[in-house]
């Protein structure tokens, strides 16, 4: 399986709530929590097991930019803007649990900020409109993924030995096509409907022999 693709689906699962994609998967898979929150249930899918060994990649580079704050916890987000851990670390005392509680006019409050953490939280740059808090792909200049990033993130895990469950060839971090599922990722032609019927139909094959999935031409 391509994992920097797979991290590509994640991504859309993880910020375009509107979209049909995440509508299917969100009623399958994580009804009662988000994508980048959910946990592995008791029968899950190939397809669900194959989005939550990328979102291990999404994890290493998805970040909150901090707009308003008020869908940012303080201690559970990632919204620090740093190299390699977005999380915050080293609360002096936990006074509040909101990043928009931190905010006041559009700016820190600087007196509970430099108390909870220090000077550095206070130096985040903030919008003074209070735009609504946005999900960025960190190791992009504009904050989208890329799936050549995603691969370099990918091999760069593997090489610290943080892809553990992952094969170390080539292919399965951004190579070759391999499997009917995979090239539903990977080709813009195939619906949501689409992509749900192939995962059905690696699970449950026909006893009559391989079948082929091909669209009408009409």
């Amino acid at each position: 399986m391509n994992l920097a693709l797979l991290v590509k689906q994640g991504w859309i699962v993880a910020i375009q709530e509107a979209s049909l994609l995440f509508k299917l998967l969100k009623g399958r898979y994580f009804h009662c929590s988000t994508f980048m929150n959910s946990k592995l249930g008791a029968n899950p899918s190939y397809w669900c097991r194959s989005l939550l060994e990328g979102r291990k990649v999404l994890e290493k580079g998805i970040r909150w930019r901090v707009g308003n704050g008020w869908s940012m916890n303080i201690c559970s987000d990632q919204w620090v803007p740093r190299e390699t851990d977005f999380n915050v670390f080293g609360v002096r005392n936990m006074e509040v649990s909101s990043v928009s509680q931190l905010i006041v006019n559009g700016d820190w409050d600087r007196q509970r900020v430099e108390g909870m953490f220090g000077r550095v939280y206070a130096s985040i740059p903030l919008s003074r409109r209070l735009i609504q808090d946005k999900l960025i792909w960190h190791h992009t200049w504009s904050g989208v993924y890329l799936t050549c990033s995603g691969y370099k993130c990918a091999r760069a895990m593997k090489r610290n030995g943080d892809l553990r469950g992952v094969s170390s060839d080539e292919s399965s971090l951004g190579g070759s096509r391999g499997s009917l599922l995979e090239e539903c990722v990977e080709s813009t032609s195939f619906t949501p409907h689409e992509v749900v019927y192939l995962e059905m139909s690696q699970q449950y094959p026909s006893n009559k022999g391989s079948t082929s999935t091909s669209r009408d031409s009409n």
